[in-house]
């Protein structure tokens, strides 16, 4: 079958820790892994309390535009600044980036567009 398949190949942030109302700012870079191109898409922030950003989710503020993607490329996007929302816990949490948030793009697979890493929330 010939189709799209969007993953964030990385994500980074700009500080390990943060205090809660506080913001920082977040790099992705979203990959294309089908076989197929993807139509335009938008990459989504996250506070989760797993890895997986599947529990916990806190929508964070930030997002950006993803271009048409051809089958095994890559958009490597600018910093987005973020704020962690005054009502989060203090504790550690992970911070994720989910590509096609609404899934707007028709995906080989829909349950691996995140990847995190981790934060703590002062």
């Amino acid at each position: 079958m010939i189709i799209s398949d969007l993953v964030i190949d990385s994500v980074s942030i700009s500080v390990a820790a943060v205090l809660a109302g506080g913001s920082l700012s977040v790099t992705d870079t979203t990959l294309n892994i089908g076989n197929a191109p993807s139509v335009t898409s938008t990459t989504r922030y996250w506070l989760s309390t797993n890895v997986g950003v599947t529990t916990g989710l806190v929508p964070l503020n930030g997002s950006r535009s993803v271009p048409a993607l051809a089958a095994g490329t890559r958009s490597n996007g600018a910093a987005v600044s973020v704020v962690i929302p005054a009502s989060v816990a203090r504790g550690n949490y992970f911070l994720g980036a989910c590509a096609d948030d609404g899934n707007g793009v028709v995906e080989s697979k829909e349950t691996n567009n995140c990847r995190a890493t981790p934060i703590t929330v002062q």
